[in-house]
């Protein structure tokens, strides 16, 4: 799983509320320290403090040739609701961010790569990102 050792750098790093930057590498397939300093140029995240990717992403996704489709109501159209119908509801493929309250993480390929995978958090905005 990509996500814990993405994890496993951040808590190296000395760094918390990193959910952002794991997301971004996770997309990107970047290091965390790559993704660390993307985040921080580009949407002015500072070291240990969370920031909200929604308001820099179509900036953030523009320098690496990509974009975002909202898919939200695709996707409760389907069932979703929750993370963990996001893997029960159909076969994905693509790449997918998706915003819980206070917390983003990545939908890839059909799996949830992150440590909330199994759990109940209500699914606000889900995000298919796509090469432009």
């Amino acid at each position: 799983m990509r996500y814990e050792e993405l994890r496993k750098a951040g808590k190296e790093a000395g760094d918390k509320n990193f959910c952002t930057v794991i997301a971004w590498a996770i997309i990107n397939d970047l290091s965390f320290d790559e993704a660390q300093l993307e985040v921080g140029a580009w949407a002015y995240r500072r070291f240990r403090k969370g920031v909200h990717l929604r308001h820099y992403l179509d900036k953030m996704l523009r320098f690496k040739d990509k974009r975002a489709i909202d898919v939200t109501a695709n996707m409760r159209h389907l069932g979703v609701k929750t993370v963990r119908t996001l893997k029960q509801n159909g076969p994905w493929s693509g790449t997918y961010l998706v915003f819980v309250r206070g917390h983003v993480l990545v939908f890839k390929d059909g799996e949830v790569d992150d440590w909330s995978k199994d759990g109940m958090r209500r699914v606000n905005h889900v995000l298919k990102i796509v090469e432009d």
